[in-house]
């Protein structure tokens, strides 16, 4: 049995999640989950209860032989002669995939980030069947659906919000620039015909007022209750041109199309000393 840490937002759950359901798969062991977000300037609440998982939440007895101590019962090991670490099996460099996971002891308290599709690319079909939303769609989200259907759609996705309003996020993430935006929406209009552009947005009012598109587009404005819907509908596009964010990511892998087109930025961070290796898949362009 392992223990999957999770934490952040929907996207990095779902790294993680997808990450443990790749190792119990491999190991055919089974896996329990432990939301404990440690994030105090943007802490976040569990999100996987949109999906149709079947999954089961660590025990406090679980809890209690696995998870690495804190504070009190920390000293008291180190006391006792105990590594209050003992069971932790820790990611050790973001943004780079590390096969070692699968080798990690039986019992491990397993905690990362996993940001790399190469953890569970080989149970692709698994994954996006695990990550299929539960709720049924409300009538506007059904007409955006039907929309997003019946043309050559592409979403985009622009995150501001907590990029922008929350100082540490902002120092660690930044946001892609609009020229980034501007080269994505011309390098996909040349790739795809009659395209048709969806914007999701946590400030739509500025991508109104900034981004320029010369083609139909639509804002999608109407999911601020319920991000997750906004994910459910980009996946629906043909294409895809991504924010530095792991909810768009997401949006974009769980369409299955092998010959969809996907627009990541280059620069995932602000700090250029972090290499992002292995986060965005070989098939998409960088940019």
């Amino acid at each position: 049995m392992f223990v999957i840490h999770l934490m952040g937002g929907l996207g990095n759950q779902m790294f993680q999640y997808a990450a443990g359901r790749a190792l119990s798969v491999k190991r055919d062991i089974p896996f329990v989950v432990d939301f404990d977000d440690p994030y105090i300037y943007a802490k976040r609440s569990f999100g996987l209860d949109v999906f149709d998982l079947d999954y089961q939440t660590a025990s406090f007895g679980q809890l209690l032989g696995a998870k690495p101590k804190r504070k009190v019962l920390r000293r008291l090991f180190k006391w006792t002669g105990n590594d209050p670490d003992k069971y932790l099996y820790r990611e050790k460099m973001d943004f780079y995939y590390q096969p070692e996971l699968f080798d990690c002891p039986n019992g491990s308290y397993v905690s990362g980030f996993w940001q790399s599709e190469k953890y569970f690319l080989d149970i692709a079909d698994i994954i996006r069947r695990d990550f299929g939303f539960k709720n049924p769609q409300n009538a506007l989200n059904k007409s955006h659906a039907d929309a997003i259907n019946n043309c050559n759609s592409i979403s985009i996705h622009i995150r501001r919000g907590d990029y922008i309003l929350v100082p540490n996020t902002n120092k660690i993430h930044g946001t892609c620039d609009l020229e980034y935006y501007q080269r994505a929406i011309e390098i996909i209009s040349e790739k795809a015909n009659d395209p048709v552009f969806f914007c999701f947005s946590d400030d739509m009012e500025w991508v109104k007022g900034n981004l320029k598109i010369n083609h139909p587009v639509r804002y999608i404005d109407n999911n601020t209750a319920n991000g997750y819907e906004d994910m459910r509908l980009m996946s629906y596009c043909k294409h895809h041109v991504i924010a530095n964010s792991s909810f768009s990511w997401w949006g974009a892998w769980l369409n299955p199309n092998p010959d969809k087109i996907v627009i990541a930025p280059k620069k995932w961070l602000n700090n250029p000393a972090v290499v992002v290796k292995d986060l965005i898949p070989d098939s998409w362009i960088k940019l």
